[in-house]
């Protein structure tokens, strides 16, 4: 009798260790299922940021190469007012030139950058880009203004007066046209300034920036 016993306790044990093991066992595969599927969503979900974030450097990309475009539009018309400056230091005594200049560029460095969600997607680099050029172009920008409201105020009148004079006895510009050399000189300057910024500095780094996102797809 005790050895009947003995045996069904085996048996019993047996079994329980079975369940045991196999309960275990499905533990396990439902803790690495769930584990897989939290670590599956949070790749997906970081490939997800990395698109958004690639996508949104091509749009910058592409918003500084449009203001490449607009400014060197802009350095074509201040070259043709540089070469009257020339010909002012030179002391041939040109007519002054009256030419409208524009300066309308995205506002990449001041919206779209720091809208939304948009901040987060800004690594150290760009932000040092878009903060560095927000006050270049918004001096240009001013002076720009300041240059139109010159030439509507002061030149185009003058020029509508028979016989204008833009030079006194000695061949020196008279003092109210004074801001017209200095003014063009200026916004001829930054213009290419800003010209070689974005297209040496500004967008091979956000290109390099962008490759490296792709990489880690």
């Amino acid at each position: 009798m005790q050895g009947a016993s003995g045996g069904q306790g085996s048996d019993f044990g047996n079994k329980l260790l079975k369940t045991v093991g196999r309960l275990a066992f499905e533990f396990v595969i439902v803790f690495l299922g769930v584990y897989l599927a939290f670590v599956l969503a949070g790749h997906q979900e970081e490939r997800r940021k990395l698109e958004v974030r690639i996508k949104f450097y091509d749009t910058l990309i592409l918003e500084l190469e449009t203001t490449s475009q607009l400014l060197e539009m802009e350095a074509q018309r201040t070259a043709r007012l540089e070469t009257v400056i020339d010909q002012i230091d030179e002391g041939l005594q040109p007519d002054l030139v009256a030419e409208n200049l524009s300066f309308v560029f995205p506002d990449w460095v001041g919206g779209s950058a720091f809208d939304g969600q948009n901040f987060e997607f800004l690594d150290a680099g760009t932000l040092l880009h878009i903060t560095q050029s927000r006050p270049h172009l918004d001096y240009l920008d001013l002076r720009v203004a300041q240059f139109n409201a010159l030439m509507s105020s002061v030149l185009l009148p003058a020029q509508m007066e028979p016989n204008t004079r833009y030079y006194d006895a000695d061949g020196k510009l008279l003092p109210q046209f004074a801001w017209y050399p200095e003014l063009v000189r200026l916004i001829a300057s930054y213009t290419r300034l800003g010209i070689a910024g974005i297209r040496e500095r500004a967008i091979p780094d956000l290109q390099a920036y962008k490759a490296d996102m792709e990489s880690r797809l």
